[in-house]
């Protein structure tokens, strides 16, 4: 008896209609208005104010954003492929660098740092929308569909425009309120809500995954093209797929984690369906061999590459400490049940998504098998944490947010076309109840977006003048290979501008990076507190300068004292003294 598993598997048949193989009014407007948004935000992402600061239209700008300028101007100014990393010396440098080594270049070839991290990540921003509606409008083969899941995955949010209403409601200037936010409503501590929207969360601060994300979506969506949609393999393609998710540990890690999740289930899920069992002798079964040989060519093109960068980049540097068994995600830290933290956080789209997966099941198991994989990257991302810092763990949700954005779009599509109970409404009813609830879905976002662009609202002095004027004097004085023993604030501008190596730099990236830096940590107070009894690490660590200003002094106590009495001071400012170090 042979059984051929796949005959039970509906496979979606392309829809051959010219509409689809071509963009529309409603495409034009939707890219137009990203387009316009992204503009008006990278605009003024960073720009001088009139006393010659350099100040971030946005907190996670000010906040993320020196971790990259750390790496980009060290790649700029001491070679395009680090061998050690610019966080702490003598550490390996194990970061997906990608994304900041294409800024370097641009640093190299324009002289201008701020250009050369705005520019592309409008780019990117721009790509990254079109990939997700590319991926979206494959699998639907329909442009308003696309655009709907789209949608839900760039607005994603939760119930924070409820909570924030109830403010509004409370106000002395409710109006004045609603159109000058305080604050997000799609991250919230005072009501447990940190699932924050994509775009305020990951496309402004994390440049890896801007990078990253949609270009792993551009290789998936090619693999299901020629894999899941077609019956011959266009072989340019999976070259060109096979490529970029080779390259992907050293672009954004999480992404190249998350497409080897997903592609274990299509791989699985392709060869069953043209699998013929022989259920009393499997020995006669018919194996799809042709399949498994594509498939094998793509694993092949993607491990020659892969491989060799997870060696050299990473082995080493993820111990036990970057995995663990962590039940519930953030709600186990908000003491919260499981399903009240993703109410409050994600509102309907997780509940609509398992909807639209049960009947999914129902009729059509091949789709089934394709979603499946973002159900279980939901799943074990809400029992394990892959990474020191809990919240980093969003960076597979977000693969989850994209099958979820899908099946909570087919669960409200099935709703509307439903015939029987309890949807047995009118046709004009039930769209203006799944229109409303629309809405409601992707509100909390909506308000977001309004006040990511609104940066008169929120804006950070990144560097003052005094800073970037020293920054010039150190880049023209002092060699691009000194080592500097400075202070860990996050945008230090000896680390963060010039490119230079210090010995350590912020305490928070080393933390949540996984850097075992409490020995040196401990060198560094030394030398701080009592420089002239600590001359020897000065020159174990081969310090060339040292400089002493407001985070020197009072996070770490620096004798300003004692520098100025044992060490040459070479340049002074209001804020900040730098010294020779005697090891010179």
């Amino acid at each position: 008896m042979t059984k051929k598993v796949g005959s039970v598997l509906y496979m979606q048949k392309s829809n051959n209609n010219s509409s689809n193989n071509k963009t529309t009014i409603l495409s034009k407007i939707y890219f137009l208005f990203w387009s316009v948004y992204f503009l008006i935000f990278w605009s003024r992402a960073l720009y001088f104010d009139k006393i010659g600061n350099l100040v971030a239209g946005h907190v996670n700008i000010w906040g993320d954003w020196a971790a990259h300028f750390t790496m980009g101007t060290a790649m700029a100014n001491r070679g395009l492929i680090l061998k050690t990393s610019p966080f702490l010396i003598g550490a390996k440098f194990s970061y997906p660098f990608v994304s900041d080594l294409i800024s370097a270049i641009s640093i190299i070839l324009t002289g201008n740092i701020v250009m050369s991290f705005i520019v592309p990540s409008f780019l990117l921003s721009i790509f990254f929308v079109w990939a997700i509606y590319y991926f979206f409008k494959t699998i639907w083969q329909s442009e308003k569909k696309a655009i709907l899941s789209s949608l839900v995955f760039l607005l994603n949010g939760g119930l924070g425009f409820y909570y924030f209403f109830k403010e509004i409601i409370k106000s002395d200037k409710p109006f004045t309120a609603l159109l000058n936010p305080a604050h997000e409503v799609t991250r919230y501590d005072l009501w447990s809500i940190k699932w924050i929207n994509v775009i305020d969360s990951m496309v402004i601060p994390q440049r890896a995954f801007l990078l990253g994300f949609p270009l792993t979506l551009l290789a998936l969506t090619l693999i299901y093209k020629n894999f899941i949609q077609k019956k011959t393999l266009n072989l340019k393609q999976i070259i060109i797929a096979g490529i970029i998710l080779g390259f992907m540990p050293i672009i954004h890690t999480h992404s190249f984690l998350a497409a080897f999740i997903i592609l274990s289930f299509w791989c699985l899920e392709d060869i069953l369906n043209h699998t013929k069992i022989n259920i009393k002798n499997i020995k006669n079964s018919k194996w799809p061999i042709k399949k498994i040989k594509d498939w094998l060519k793509l694993i092949a093109i993607t491990s020659l590459i892969a491989l060799p960068l997870l060696v050299y980049y990473f082995q080493g540097t993820v111990d036990q400490g970057f995995m663990k068994f962590y039940p519930g995600w953030l709600a186990k830290s908000y003491e919260m049940n499981w399903f009240e933290f993703w109410w409050r956080n994600w509102f309907l789209v997780p509940w609509l998504a398992f909807a639209g997966f049960i009947v999914m099941a129902k009729r059509d198991l091949r789709k089934l098998f394709i979603f499946s994989p973002f159900i279980f990257i939901f799943i074990i991302a809400n029992l394990f944490l892959f990474q020191p810092f809990a919240w980093d763990n969003t960076k597979l949700f977000i693969w989850s947010s994209l099958g979820f954005s899908y099946l909570s779009v087919y669960s409200l599509n099935e709703i509307l076309k439903k015939k029987n109970r309890p949807f047995k409404l009118p046709y004009q009813a039930k769209q203006l109840v799944i229109g409303i609830t629309f809405i409601f879905i992707i509100l909390s976002g909506l308000m977001d977006l309004h006040y990511i662009a609104r940066h008169d609202l929120h804006h950070h002095i990144m560097y003052t003048k005094e800073e970037l004027d020293l920054t010039k004097w150190v880049n023209q004085n002092t060699p691009s290979d000194a080592i500097w023993l400075t202070g860990d604030k996050h945008n230090h501008f000896i680390f963060n501008l010039t490119g230079r190596q210090t010995v350590l730099t912020y305490r928070g990236w080393l933390w949540t990076h996984g850097y075992d830096y409490l020995p040196v940590e401990k060198d560094v107070m030394k030398v701080f507190s009592n420089p002239q009894s600590n001359l020897n690490l000065l020159e174990k660590y081969q310090v060339n300068y040292i400089i002493v200003g407001t985070n020197e002094k009072t996070v770490w106590k620096a004798n300003e004292e004692a520098f100025v009495q044992n060490f040459n001071l070479i340049k002074q400012t209001n804020h900040y003294k730098i010294f020779e170090s005697k090891y010179n």
